[in-house]
């Protein structure tokens, strides 16, 4: 897992720097939540659900490598 290597070395990150990384990525997947949301308010498009699903699951799975560095 090369990303999570990357946050494990201390010589590229201190733990301030992972901590407002990890920040970053959580509101980038809460707002990809957010905008995940709003498809049931509407009729929903397949390709649409598709991309905002996908973009969902992305920003969730990049925090959560971030939080793996604890």
């Amino acid at each position: 897992m090369a990303l999570y290597d990357n946050y494990l070395d201390k010589n590229n990150f201190t733990d301030e720097q992972i901590e407002e990384e990890r920040d970053k990525k959580y509101r980038y997947y809460r707002g990809q939540l957010n905008d995940f949301r709003t498809l049931f308010d509407n009729q929903i498009n397949d390709v649409e659900f598709e991309v905002k699903f996908e973009k969902l699951m992305d920003g969730y799975l990049n925090y959560r490598i971030l939080n793996l560095v604890n």
